[in-house]
């Protein structure tokens, strides 16, 4: 009996030690940074991290099959925008990312969200694209000509991310999507069957973000196998150093700046944006909080 008892206390012992590191590991790499300071030495990172110069307002709005979205914009619409769709991580709602859409929004993008926490396959990511085509052609709509339908850029964490590429890649509409970000794009392992994207299909400018704490979910050499699938003639993958899975949560955390300042420059002609990404000697390269920083073209 006491060798029985040694051995079941032993079990339980190796149990939880074995849970205990199990919930120190998923809090190392999914945890989120309590902040993230912006250095001023690489002013242009800084920059783009601070609010924009517009005023901006949201409301909720009705989609496809009695779902909701939220959207944010600039309050002047005197003039048209660049729009932004989002696909939101698992099991989470707009709410998680609306420091991220106040921000964007302030530098002049119209950014939508749906509620839909599972968007891996694009489905709930596409009726948002759906709403902003019909609200740009309705007199009705506050959006009345005032979203640039030939600017559209798609943005998804986690899951999401891998439901902006099938919304790309599934539907006549998302090659109406002229850029891609994706962060924290899980390995194919992680994806459920019907969540399963084709790098190879895609042909715009693609920013692939993730952090160097993801290393399951996440990590650099998968991101850099998905850059290298695709037909991208303009591709770029960095990791953020110290970010873990759910760093872009809130306000963005340390992908907000150079994730704005890739959306300027892509979707509005922002020429100081584009310079960050610039083959080795753009700010990016040079900054130590970013690291794997790789430039990639189909057509090299």
């Amino acid at each position: 009996m006491a060798r029985y008892k040694k051995w079941f206390w032993g079990i339980v012992g190796s149990s939880i030690v074995v849970s205990i590191l199990c919930i120190a590991g998923l809090k190392f790499t999914a945890g989120k940074r309590s902040s993230y300071d912006y250095d001023t030495a690489y002013p242009l990172e800084f920059g783009y991290a601070q609010p924009g110069s517009l005023a901006i307002i949201h409301n909720q709005v009705s989609l496809a099959d009695q779902q909701k979205a939220i959207i944010y914009y600039p309050s002047d619409l005197s003039r048209a925008y660049p729009a932004i769709i989002w696909g939101n991580g698992t099991i989470a709602s707009p709410a998680k990312y609306a420091g991220l859409f106040e921000h964007l929004a302030s530098w002049g993008f119209i950014v939508i969200d749906s509620y839909s926490e599972t968007t891996g396959d694009g489905a709930a990511i596409i009726q948002t694209l759906d709403y902003l085509i019909s609200a740009n052609a309705d007199p009705s709509n506050n959006l009345f000509q005032k979203v640039q339908l030939d600017r559209i850029g798609a943005v998804g964490t986690s899951q999401g991310a891998t439901g902006i590429i099938n919304t790309y890649n599934r539907y006549p509409q998302g090659q109406m999507i002229k850029t891609l970000i994706t962060n924290a794009l899980p390995q194919q392992r992680w994806t459920d069957e019907a969540h399963t994207y084709d790098p190879s299909l895609i042909a715009v400018p693609w920013l692939i973000l993730s952090g160097t704490r993801d290393l399951i979910v996440s990590p650099a050499a998968a991101n850099q196998s998905s850059l290298e699938q695709s037909s991208v003639h303009k591709g770029f993958l960095a990791m953020s150093v110290g970010a873990g899975h759910t760093e872009i949560e809130a306000d963005g955390g340390s992908y907000r700046g150079y994730l704005t300042a890739w959306l300027r420059a892509y979707l509005a002609a922002d020429s100081n944006a584009l310079s960050i990404f610039e083959p080795t000697h753009g700010e990016i390269w040079a900054n130590p909080h970013w690291t794997h920083v790789v430039e990639y073209s189909s057509a090299k």
